[in-house]
C-alpha cells in the first residue's frame, strides 16, 4: 500500500509518529473487512489491536493522535481526498473510511 504511505507523509504521519502504524493497520484491516468499518469499538479496534498487540483505546488514541497532526500539517488534503469540504478534523472513523474509500477509488481507476 504505497499509496497509503505516500497519503499518510503528506499528512505529516512519519513512521516514528505513534498513530502511524495503527493508521496503517486500520486502514488495512478496513479495506480487507469494510464490513468492520461500520462498528469501529467492536470490530475494527480489537482487530487492529491483535496485529499491532495494543488495546482498544490504544487505537483509537493513536488514530486521533495521527488526525491531530494531519489537520496541522495538510488539512486541505482532507477534503481533496474526500472529495467534498471537510472544515474540521473528522472522527477517527470517518479518517478511516476517507481513506479507504480513496485507496479503493483509485485502486479501482487504474
Amino acid at each position: 500500500m504505497t499509496d497509503l504511505d505516500d497519503i499518510l507523509y503528506q499528512f505529516g504521519i512519519y513512521p516514528t509518529l505513534r498513530g502511524y502504524h495503527i493508521t496503517w493497520v486500520a486502514v488495512d484491516v478496513g479495506r480487507e473487512d469494510p464490513e468492520k468499518l461500520q462498528m469501529l469499538t467492536k470490530w475494527l479496534y480489537p482487530a487492529v489491536g491483535r496485529r499491532c498487540g495494543c488495546s482498544s483505546a490504544a487505537i483509537e488514541r493513536g488514530i486521533r493522535a495521527a488526525i491531530a497532526r494531519a489537520w496541522d500539517v495538510n488539512p486541505a488534503l482532507f477534503s481533496q481526498l474526500a472529495c467534498r469540504k471537510i472544515t474540521q478534523p473528522p472522527t477517527a472513523g470517518d479518517f478511516i473510511c476517507i481513506l479507504c474509500q480513496y485507496l479503493t477509488q483509485t485502486a479501482t481507476e487504474e
